[in-house]
């Protein structure tokens, strides 16, 4: 509950324990429905419409590095999620946002017979509230997450599930129901000169079991409000 301490926003949706927990379920049955939907996905075939479309894309104003699917286990996914917690300050199109990411919480709560949720992060983003959640299932580590975003504080307007795999040099690749989310931290000190994260991404739609990207956008979200760069569209090659 520390996310409706943290923002007005946050206590003006007036929600009450159970409900948040409501939330939470929900959140992460849906999310976990979701990912399983998707069977026609490869996270190769993904990693190249990134590399064709955005990785060598002049339009970007920051570099992303080659995407590369790397291999998980619970320790490297829930510090891949680790890496964003603290405060975030950026422009999402013609919104400004500030964003909570809390950190990562380490449980061990059983789902059904072979999924097990192993942990989460908590987050507000500006407009609503969410969480990334880890699961094992087997032997397989999941990465999921789900947003309720909010109108004028009172009435949920959408939902958004979504999964991520995570490429070398800790970028996660989030997939939602019609965007690809490229994110990552940069730690490059003589860029920025402050702790910033990189969004990089494309909406896309499905043709035949297949996934072409219609446009590409990218923004930078900084530890604090000032100099905040502009979020920008892109053009797809």
């Amino acid at each position: 509950m520390r996310l409706i301490f943290y923002s007005e926003t946050m206590r003006s949706y007036d929600l009450r324990v159970e409900e948040f927990n409501q939330f939470f379920e929900e959140g992460l049955s849906k999310s976990l429905a979701f990912y399983k939907s998707l069977t026609y996905i490869n996270n190769s075939d993904i990693n190249n419409l990134i590399e064709t479309n955005l990785y060598r894309n002049s339009g970007l104003n920051h570099h992303i590095a080659k995407p590369k699917v790397a291999k998980i286990n619970l320790s490297i996914a829930l510090n891949s999620l680790s890496q964003f917690s603290g405060q975030w300050y950026g422009n999402w199109r013609e919104m400004q946002v500030h964003h909570l990411w809390l950190p990562v919480r380490k449980c061990v709560q059983k789902i059904t017979d072979e999924v097990t949720l192993m942990g989460f992060q908590s987050c507000f983003t500006g407009d609503g509230f969410g969480w990334n959640y880890v699961l094992k299932e087997k032997n397989q580590v999941i990465i999921l997450g789900f947003v309720f975003h909010y109108k004028d504080n009172t009435n949920t307007i959408s939902k958004n599930p979504h999964y991520a795999f995570l490429n070398n040099n800790n970028q996660l690749i989030w997939i939602s129901e019609d965007h690809i989310y490229c994110e990552f931290v940069c730690n490059d000190s003589n860029c920025f000169q402050k702790r910033h994260y990189v969004i990089s991404g494309a909406a896309y739609k499905e043709q035949t079991k297949q996934l072409n990207f219609t446009h590409g956008f990218q923004t930078i979200y900084l530890d604090n409000k000032e100099d905040l760069p502009a979020f920008k569209s892109i053009n797809l090659n």
